[in-house]
């Protein structure tokens, strides 16, 4: 391109330059041109690269304060170095370097800002619309990636907090389960021990109920003898000795009556005593049932846990199991982005083909149109030709008109080589229209197709 192209080309982005810094470039004006060029193109400004240069210094540990006039300055000219190579290798430029940068020349500095420039040109002409599409599926791209990135680091410290519950209930459950075995053992033991006892209280009942059997028969019995007693005092005996022998017999089954009264008040007493021992039985039986049914709480409530634990697990799984699902998800976008940046590379070759092509087609419509019009100018003095040759036999036909006065013969031999002739060139003039109207017909067609004026 020619300087006052290229000074247009930059004036038309907002960019002010001169042909004096076209012949004597210096590295600050090359620098801010080339970066200009590629804000335009890719949006890399001077942000994204101390962006990226911050971004290094928290990675490699260094203290920026420290490191910034050591190496700032020149990783973000190494940055921006980068990103100006892939920029001119998009633009056909294989050998960009730093020199370009720091020691630019004059005509190495035309040819690049001219690649550049065309190279813009071209993006904004055929390849906006893919671009665009490409960019916000990149930009959409990136946006799944953080949110992605967001899930991974929340569900990380979901999992992290997992695992410190986990670990922090472990020893309670460990606990919770010994006691639930000793209480088990125990329970056991206390059913055993309540069975017993319940068989004992039952065969106690049993015999309390003979005994009082006994006890109302012994009163009913005892009654009838004092009723008998009354009546027999109320009668006069003849008889004292049978008498005597009779209040013996009665005496000595009174002893024998009251003798096993006491037994059975004795029986009675113990009976009591094993009663109020049931009493307290039942009262420690209901004290351990409270107590199974705390522990079976207890038991519901570890079973809880330790179903909670599972969920929990189970749910630790399916994280990782999403976080898996998340790396796979991110492997594929890389790709796609991968995939999106090589189409347009081919997309960016196939559009630079298609202009060499259309160039050449332009150069060969042009020297066909050369040559149309080359033609056309020939048939131009055909016409002229064939028109004064026209006028030369109608002047010979006046003169043969004249000789048909004085010699009829020659006349009609004259005549029908006149018609010939007429016939002949009304036949090349037909023609000759009819190519000039072919060739205004495919003038036209050029001067259409390649946005000329049809100049007459």
């Amino acid at each position: 391109m020619e300087k006052d192209d290229i000074i247009g080309a930059l004036n038309g982005w907002q960019l002010s330059v001169n042909e004096i810094q076209l012949t004597r470039p210096t590295p600050d004006f090359v620098r801010n041109i080339y970066r200009s060029c590629l804000e335009h193109i890719t949006a890399i400004n001077e942000e994204p690269i101390q962006s990226a240069v911050t971004d290094a210094f928290m990675d490699t540990g260094i203290d920026e304060t420290h490191a910034k006039d050591l190496y700032a300055t020149a990783l973000s000219d190494n940055i921006l170095l980068y990103h100006l190579t892939r920029l001119a290798s998009a633009a056909r430029i294989e050998d960009f370097n730093s020199k370009d940068l720091t020691n630019p020349d004059p005509d190495r500095t035309n040819v690049l800002l001219s690649a550049f420039i065309n190279f813009i040109k071209f993006t904004e002409q055929f390849c906006h619309e893919p671009f665009t599409k490409i960019m916000h599926s990149a930009d959409k791209v990136v946006q799944e990636r953080k949110a992605a990135e967001d899930d991974l680091s929340r569900i990380n410290q979901e999992i992290k907090v997992i695992k410190a519950k986990i670990a922090e209930d472990e020893p309670r459950c460990e606990q919770l389960r010994a006691e639930n075995k000793k209480l088990h053992t125990e329970m056991l033991g206390i059913k055993e021990i309540q069975s017993v006892h319940a068989q004992d209280t039952q065969r106690l009942k049993e015999e309390k109920e003979v005994l009082l059997q006994r006890m109302q028969a012994m009163t009913a019995e005892i009654d009838s003898k004092r009723s008998e007693v009354a009546r027999t005092r109320s009668r006069i005996v003849q008889s004292p000795d049978r008498m005597k022998r009779a209040i013996s017999v009665m005496s000595t089954t009174v002893t024998e009556d009251k003798r096993l009264i006491a037994q059975t008040e004795a029986k009675a007493r113990d009976l009591k005593a094993k009663s109020d021992a049931l009493i307290r039985i039942e009262k420690d039986l209901g004290r351990c049932v409270a107590s199974l049914r705390v522990i079976e709480r207890e038991a519901a409530a570890l079973q809880a846990m330790i179903k909670e634990s599972t969920d929990l697990k189970e749910h630790l799984k399916h994280k990782e199991i999403e976080h898996e699902e998340f790396i796979l998800r991110h492997e594929r976008l890389e790709k796609q982005v991968a995939n999106a940046q090589d189409k347009l590379e081919r997309a960016q070759r196939h559009a630079e083909d298609k202009r060499t092509t259309n160039a050449r087609t332009l150069e060969r419509l042009n020297a066909e149109y050369v040559h149309m019009s080359e033609e056309r100018r020939d048939n131009d003095r055909v016409v002229k030709d064939l028109t004064a040759e026209t006028e030369e036999v109608e002047r010979k036909e006046c003169r043969m008109c004249c000789l048909w006065l004085s010699r009829p013969d020659d006349y009609m031999q004259m005549a029908e080589h006149l018609k010939t002739s007429e016939a002949e060139i009304t036949e090349l003039v037909g023609e000759y229209f009819r190519l000039r109207h072919a060739t205004e017909v495919y003038r036209q067609m050029l001067a259409d197709k390649l946005g000329m004026m049809d100049v007459s």
